[in-house]
């Protein structure tokens, strides 16, 4: 189905069963392939925010802040779908640190997130619990203000839990 194809029949397909998760399925997919909105090839192409992130992944690599493992290009054969000129296939530990790691004394009182406490709805405020680290530094992720965190296993990745934490 295409976007005009979609407009002329909404009001029928509207209310077609499961019409609603449906549109929503279509309209990500037409996001993530860039065809919501026409394209402007005078935006910064994202090779240039990729060279910016890699810089300051670096830089924080280097302070010891952070860890990086090293990826292997993305093979040609294993990008699902074009994507438009300026864009560019990257992989989610290119863009950021997954599951980083922190260290801080047993004793320390942090924060601590369930996953009943993240919702599943869009800019919602996460709540936190308060436990000492030595509980909770094997076995969760550590995040930091300004992380984003994804739920990685069913049944919350699929209803999508995530969260961007601000202090």
């Amino acid at each position: 189905m295409n976007p005009e194809r979609l407009l002329k029949h909404f009001e029928q397909i509207s209310k077609a069963s499961e019409a609603v998760p449906r549109l929503r399925r279509f309209i990500l997919d037409l996001a993530v392939r860039g065809k919501i909105v026409e394209q402007d090839l005078n935006d910064e192409p994202a090779v240039e925010l990729l060279r910016r992130i890699g810089q300051e992944k670096g830089r924080l690599v280097k302070e010891g802040l952070r860890k990086e493992k090293q990826l292997p290009p993305m093979p040609e054969e294993e990008l699902p779908f074009q994507i438009p000129s300026i864009w560019q296939w990257s992989r989610l530990a290119e863009v950021g640190f997954v599951n980083p790691r922190n260290s801080a004394d047993d004793g320390l009182q942090a924060s601590f997130v369930p996953m009943p406490l993240i919702s599943a709805d869009y800019r919602i405020s996460v709540r936190h619990e308060m436990r000492p680290w030595g509980e909770i530094k094997i076995g969760y992720t550590h995040l930091a203000d300004g992380d984003v965190a994804l739920a990685k296993i069913t049944p919350c990745f699929e209803n999508g839990k995530s969260t961007v934490f601000e202090v």
